[in-house]
């Protein structure tokens, strides 16, 4: 079983991100905002650096509202994009992209986004794309996320999707097909909204399959003796029972494999041990009737139990 191994500070932390430069683990953590009678967004995150026998702090980057970070290495070079989500009086916070110098991680890139809330970086056909999920304007959550496409010097903008509160971002390849989730969490009225399943089209991406959720926020692809399946986490309200869901790819589609009775649910995460296949659930609200426990459910060979 896993064991308690490290305590670190950390202000409203939405996320982490692990990485690995020239044989050096980081870690980088997304600091949403600091608690007060007003919360403050205007925070630092942080990146930090294994020294041995813990992480210790390596570098500080000012952020607002963040809520994720994105890794990833292009050309031989690492960078991090940070997606900040709020000002402290606007959801449209600028996010940020660095570049690994040989010594840190220096600015090199803004965008602007709105609510940003995950980065996704993919290649196709030896191209570079990052993805935006933007969750809401000042005054709607029907907006745009971007994908952005490299063209040599910077990231500029290539196709917009049209996404409803969206809260997560999703890529994998399924038999040789480019795919491109997104959890769309509300609308102005509803957390039952679709979040929806893209399809590169050669181009770009275009609507596969929409998926019925309720405020979901965040998906997990993984492989199951080389099945595809895609774990939705439903967050509704927060506060509301729901059902969080595993699909299976059925050749031509998504199809529902598993639900999992779920209260405040935030994140998936699939993993491996010695062949042995997991889903780690992170939750960020407790049921009334209990305490706030995340949960890790182990693959038996059919289900997660």
């Amino acid at each position: 079983q896993f064991v308690s191994f490290q305590r670190i500070p950390t202000r409203g932390a939405v996320s982490w991100e692990h990485f690995v430069i020239e044989d050096t683990h980081y870690l980088a953590v997304a600091n949403r905002n600091l608690k007060s009678f007003t919360p403050y967004y205007d925070i630092e995150s942080e990146v930090f650096k294994w020294d041995g026998e813990k992480f210790i702090t390596f570098q500080t980057m000012q952020t607002l509202g963040a809520k994720d970070w994105e890794h990833f290495v292009m050309n031989g070079t690492h960078y991090i994009a940070v997606a900040n989500s709020y000002t402290g009086s606007s959801p449209s916070a600028p996010s940020e992209l660095f570049q690994w110098d040989g010594m840190s991680f220096a600015s090199v890139q803004t965008f602007p986004t709105h609510g940003a809330s995950s980065w996704q970086h993919f290649v196709i056909d030896g191209t570079d794309y990052l993805a935006v999920a933007n969750k809401r304007t000042g005054s709607s959550h029907l907006t745009s996320s971007v994908v952005f496409v490299w063209n040599g010097l910077r990231f500029s903008s290539m196709q917009m999707i049209s996404t409803t509160g969206a809260f997560d971002l999703e890529h994998f390849v399924i038999d040789d097909q480019h795919f491109l989730a997104v959890a769309n969490s509300q609308s102005d009225t509803t957390f039952q909204v679709n979040s929806e399943v893209f399809r590169w089209n050669g181009a770009q991406f275009e609507s596969f399959q929409r998926i019925a959720t309720n405020g979901a926020i965040d998906w997990e692809h993984f492989l199951i003796g080389g099945t595809p399946y895609l774990a939705v986490a439903n967050w509704a309200d927060g506060e509301t029972q729901t059902d969080s869901e595993i699909f299976k790819w059925d050749g031509t589609q998504f199809v529902s494999a598993q639900t999992f009775r779920t209260v405040g649910v935030y994140s998936w995460r699939h993993f491996v041990v010695e062949n042995d296949h997991y889903l780690a659930l992170a939750r960020d609200r407790a049921d009334v009737s209990g305490p706030l426990n995340s949960q890790v459910y182990a693959w038996n060979g059919v289900c997660f139990l």
